[in-house]
């Protein structure tokens, strides 16, 4: 069996939910004359190709200025819209679509596409500044630091260019024939002249930034099943955080990589770290806060259905989508909820939502993109 038949289990794996769909109907956040989002604008990514598929995902991210909302998504590409009235000023169209985040820095979008590319976009125009080629998928969101960009593809290269240009510097690639995998790379995070990735065969690796060598490698995978660290590292003082979808995070020593702790909390792609606690967007579809010191659960608020997906702080409230039906607000403090906005049954959210001062836009797995007002 191929890789790709494996990055379909990945997917079913992550979506199916495992708990009881509308658990959350009598909670009194929903009979709340003033919610805390009103929604505005819905903008359809797909109204030119209305067979996109029976049950599509979304994965990229959208991306808000002050006069702009870039949309990336397996139908179109990338387009350009007017904020807030949703009018479109340009369209990048890529084979196969994007299924990555987009990293936008100084009127520039990079990101990864699913035709084996990577691109530099202007963003003003939409027109290719460059593109280097990958000849695989990419997942994950790229980064920048000291005029160079970095990211993972989907057969566990790291490339190093030159962000003006795309010139190649140096690439780390990853040994070994990882077969079952999930869909999704870990995002390399830089610090002090380090990189730290994960990759699917388990391993957390640090690189140093000049050359692309190790440093150090651990192995954190533990479980039987999927053996992928594909999330990004979180780094606070002398730790690293990082989850496996072996079901763990992981706080790992930042110089040595080894570990300190882990706790059983299901895998994720990205933890949040606010006010001494990790906040975690499980595969067990719930969301949890962890003391970042201890590993000590603190609280734990479960999806209807689904799993989450990246989470978005907003003064006292945590917004994330499920997977499955539901887009979900909920207080930071203890967990409990405190708005909860039906997408239909048969859509979802797998892209993370973009926040712009009082707004926030979502990405709906049927290319619906929402627009919120938040009422603070």
């Amino acid at each position: 069996m191929n890789r790709n038949f494996f990055l379909i289990l990945g997917i079913l794996a992550l979506t199916s939910g495992c708990s009881n769909r509308n658990i959350h109907k009598n909670d009194s956040a929903l009979k709340s004359e003033t919610p805390i989002l009103t929604r505005g604008f819905v903008y359809s990514t797909r109204s030119e190709n209305p067979e996109a598929g029976q049950n599509p995902v979304e994965f990229g991210s959208p991306i808000v200025t002050k006069n702009s909302v870039y949309v990336l998504s397996e139908t179109n590409g990338i387009e350009s819209l007017e904020r807030p009235l949703f009018k479109r000023k340009w369209m990048f169209s890529v084979k196969n679509g994007v299924s990555s985040d987009p990293l936008f820095l100084d009127n520039v979008l990079y990101f990864g596409a699913l035709d084996g590319f990577f691109y530099a976009l202007d963003a003003e125009t939409g027109k290719a500044l460059w593109k280097f080629e990958t000849k695989v998928p990419v997942y994950s969101k790229p980064a920048i630091v000291e005029g160079k960009i970095l990211f993972n593809t989907s057969d566990d290269i790291v490339y190093c260019l030159e962000k003006n240009t795309g010139k190649w510097i140096w690439h780390y690639k990853r040994g070994g024939n990882f077969i079952t995998t999930i869909r999704g790379n870990s995002t390399p995070v830089v610090s002090d002249g380090q990189v730290y990735v994960g990759f699917s065969d388990g391993y957390v690796t640090n690189l140093q930034l000049k050359d692309g060598n190790i440093r150090w490698e651990s192995k954190i995978h533990r479980g039987s099943k999927f053996t992928d660290v594909d999330a990004s590292a979180l780094i606070s003082d002398e730790n690293l955080f990082i989850p496996s979808y072996d079901g763990e995070l992981y706080c790992l020593q930042k110089n040595t990589g080894k570990v300190l702790w882990h706790i059983d909390v299901g895998g994720s792609k990205k933890v949040v770290l606010d006010e001494g606690n990790l906040l975690v967007a499980s595969s067990f579809g719930a969301v949890y806060s962890v003391n970042s010191k201890s590993g000590k659960i603190l609280w734990k608020f479960d999806l209807d259905e689904g799993t989450p997906t990246n989470l978005i702080l907003k003064k006292n409230f945590i917004a994330f989508g499920s997977s499955t039906q539901y887009f979900y607000v909920i207080h930071k403090g203890d967990g409990s909820l405190a708005y909860r906005f039906d997408a239909g049954l048969r859509s979802g959210f797998m892209s993370t939502p973009a926040v712009y001062d009082k707004e926030m836009y979502v990405l709906s797995n049927f290319g619906n993109l929402y627009q919120f007002r938040w009422n603070l």
